[in-house]
């Protein structure tokens, strides 16, 4: 149990054939994405763990999706909102157009656009203005990994994400804390954070309800999604 604390968690599946390469941040997330010829990788918070795990397990994959939740960005995108990526900035990478399209046909309510990566919690209204600026909608803190390795192995990329805290959600400390390297939720940290700073109780309270339905929202997008995130209804397949 010590040393799964720091590695991503995993959990895969080939069936047979070459799987897609799911990257998220939590657990929760890597488990509602797993299946048959779907190989997930839950970083946490821990990019160079991530990005290593990525690089051993990329090489024999189909494709790479960023599957998760993610901050919003856009003041049009409210709680919950699923976004499928067009570009991620930070990495300067497409997403393939074949899979961002399925991923479109099957979720005709998202919402397509650019993703700012580069592995921080953006936290604060300033960090959010900040990346809102590049013209992304949503930030997360894995697509970065997958879209570097994506262009490193000639993978087609796609990213789908529910936002969790719009644009003017200011996230407390103890979120910033929350997740283990492997992925899990690190209750001790979180608590040591409260103990430090009871005033962000209320605000955590919020911000856990708004992580909930964001998760329900990532539960239905990945249902409609299909088989493999959408990558068997693209031409990909």
């Amino acid at each position: 149990m010590r040393n799964r604390e720091h590695r991503p968690f995993a959990t895969g599946d080939a069936g047979g054939t070459k799987p897609v390469l799911v990257i998220t941040g939590t657990i929760a997330e890597a488990k509602l994405a797993a299946g048959p010829g779907v190989v997930t990788l839950a970083g946490g918070g821990d990019g160079a763990r991530l990005a290593a795990a990525i690089a051993g397990a990329a090489p024999t994959c189909c494709g790479i999706i960023s599957f998760g939740t993610g901050g919003g960005l856009s003041p049009e995108l409210a709680l919950g909102a699923v976004v499928i990526g067009a570009r991620v900035i930070g990495a300067d990478t497409d997403c393939d157009p074949r899979w961002s399209q399925a991923l479109a046909a099957a979720l005709p309510g998202a919402r397509r656009g650019a993703i700012f990566a580069d592995g921080r919690l953006l936290a604060r209204h300033a960090d959010k203005a900040a990346a809102a600026a590049t013209g992304a909608v949503l930030a997360d803190m894995e697509s970065h990994l997958a879209a570097a390795a994506a262009a490193q192995y000639r993978l087609p990329l796609a990213v789908l994400r529910c936002v969790s805290d719009p644009l003017a959600a200011q996230l407390p400390d103890a979120v910033g804390v929350a997740m283990r390297p492997d992925g899990g939720l690190a209750i001790s940290a979180i608590l040591a954070s409260l103990l430090r700073r009871p005033g962000q109780i209320p605000a955590l309270c919020a911000a856990g309800l708004g992580f909930a339905r964001s998760f329900a929202a990532l539960r239905r997008a990945a249902a409609a999604a299909g088989p493999r995130l959408g990558f068997d209804r693209s031409a990909l397949a």
